[in-house]
């Protein structure tokens, strides 16, 4: 199978499992949509970190205390989450493939650190409310 066969089977498996998932909410649910909305944008921004050779122990230290936090605050199943970790995989990967040769720079400087800094942000305020409660 050619790269425009695997994108487009990439593509088409990222439209179905967004519509299993968007299917999963309760209609009309705001704290539902934040909820998925918070795991995919997680769950991508791995992705992209790790596509553009971002990954440090602090990022990855952001990255799991993040999914903690999801998983106590949204309750989300198990087998939802897998959904969105796959979503967010071939969405990645769509993406990198969408760039072309010398294009994902950009992507990376975008799309890249922006998940480096909202995984920093959240490992310092994470570690600040720590410090809080044990004193």
């Amino acid at each position: 199978m050619g790269k425009r066969g695997r994108a487009g089977l990439g593509l088409l498996l990222a439209v179905w499992l967004a519509g299993v998932a968007a299917n999963g909410a309760r209609a009309g649910s705001s704290e539902h949509d934040q909820q998925y909305a918070a795991w995919r944008e997680t769950y991508y921004g791995a992705n992209v970190i790790e596509y553009c050779g971002f990954i440090t122990d602090e990022v990855t230290d952001g990255f799991r205390r993040k999914v903690q936090f999801l998983r106590a605050w949204s309750g989300m199943p198990a087998a939802i989450e897998w959904r969105i970790r796959v979503w967010a995989a071939v969405r990645a990967d769509y993406q990198y493939m969408d760039h072309s040769l010398g294009g994902h720079r950009t992507w990376c400087e975008t799309d890249g650190l922006s998940a480096v800094r909202s995984f920093l942000a959240f490992r310092q305020r994470d570690m600040a409310r720590e410090a809080s409660v044990t004193e």
